[in-house]
């Protein structure tokens, strides 16, 4: 008999303010502790400890650090969301060009706002589905009249080119490349193959 696949560990749920406080000061060292000391040093005991809150506390909510880690994930998609909620707002009755520049900012600098050691962590976690990749190329086809001459080519690979370089900017810079540099370059790319 075929063996039932492995389930993951659920977690409870927290629903009063002080409950939900908790959940966010445990993610909040366990960031801390990836930005000091690399995922290696990250343990259940090592966030509590820095979280300030008992290992039972932690264990209410998190079953194990991969349930932290799968909530970081979350956490960090959801922000993405609203960082490209913002952008559309803004941009609405924007050209493409100015809409990409924007999307190529306002996307490194949100994944520059956290260690590189998260994004390390996340880029291990399964996949999403492409979140970032098809949130971007929705953004692209709802503006695919102002699409280049091969719109089905570009619209296949502008949504992977902004998502690798929004986050090599962040993992993979070289030293001697300032974070504005990056940004510059990587709008370059973007816009090359726009106009391509």
């Amino acid at each position: 008999m075929p063996q039932a696949p492995e389930r993951k560990p659920t977690r409870r749920q927290p629903k009063q303010q002080r409950a939900q406080e908790t959940v966010g000061v445990v993610l909040e060292a366990t960031v801390k502790v990836l930005g000091r000391e690399g995922v290696d040093a990250v343990t259940t005991n090592r966030i509590a400890e820095t979280a300030g809150v008992s290992i039972g506390s932690l264990y209410q909510y998190f079953p194990d650090k991969h349930a932290i880690f799968d909530a970081l994930h979350e956490l960090h998609a959801q922000r993405i969301r609203q960082v490209l909620a913002r952008i559309l707002d803004t941009h609405a009755t924007s050209p493409l060009e100015p809409l990409v520049l924007a999307l190529v900012d306002g996307l490194i600098d949100e994944h520059s706002a956290d260690p590189p050691q998260l994004h390390e962590l996340l880029a291990q976690q399964p996949p999403d589905g492409g979140g970032l990749r098809r949130a971007l190329g929705a953004i692209l086809t709802s503006r695919q009249p102002e699409v280049g001459s091969h719109p089905s080519a570009t619209l296949f690979v502008i949504p992977s080119l902004m998502d690798v370089l929004v986050h090599e900017a962040v993992l993979a810079r070289p030293s001697g490349l300032s974070l504005a540099a990056a940004k510059a370059a990587a709008a370059r790319a973007v816009l090359s193959c726009l106009h391509g």
